[in-house]
């Protein structure tokens, strides 16, 4: 419903990226873009997969005023209006899925980075000191 809503109000199908929040997951592949979203989706619109590990793929946002860095999907930050879907679930580590992690993925809670709690380093995660994949 909300594409067609978007259609209806003048919105081209150019005009419109599907930016799939992954967060440090692997990329998903085109099957896996298609049984989530549909082919006529897929094929309609641009369907890419956010890279939170991909600098090419991020805008710098700098850093906050205690030094955290922050970054975008390009995507995201090009666009004139983002509109987060999803749903809100408890979440093994993060509390709740969706909401802020819709955006924030990359070392925003402890659990995504835990260099915060002083465990060993794994360069998968993006962190200093993370201690795996979370």
């Amino acid at each position: 419903p909300l594409l067609a809503e978007l259609a209806a109000a003048g919105v081209r199908d150019d005009d419109i990226t599907l930016l799939c929040g992954i967060g440090l997951h692997r990329p998903s592949t085109r099957e896996e873009k298609v049984a989530k979203l549909g082919l006529g989706v897929v094929e309609r619109y641009r369907v890419v997969d956010n890279e939170p590990l991909n600098p090419e793929a991020l805008v710098d946002l700098g850093t906050t005023a205690s030094g955290i860095p922050l970054s975008v999907h390009r995507a995201a930050y090009e666009a004139d209006i983002l509109i987060a879907t999803g749903i809100v679930e408890p979440h093994q580590y993060a509390g709740y899925s969706g909401g802020r992690k819709t955006l924030a993925t990359r070392c925003l809670f402890p659990f995504h980075c835990p260099d915060k709690k002083g465990e060993r380093g794994n360069e998968e995660t993006g962190c200093e000191n993370a201690g795996g994949t979370w």
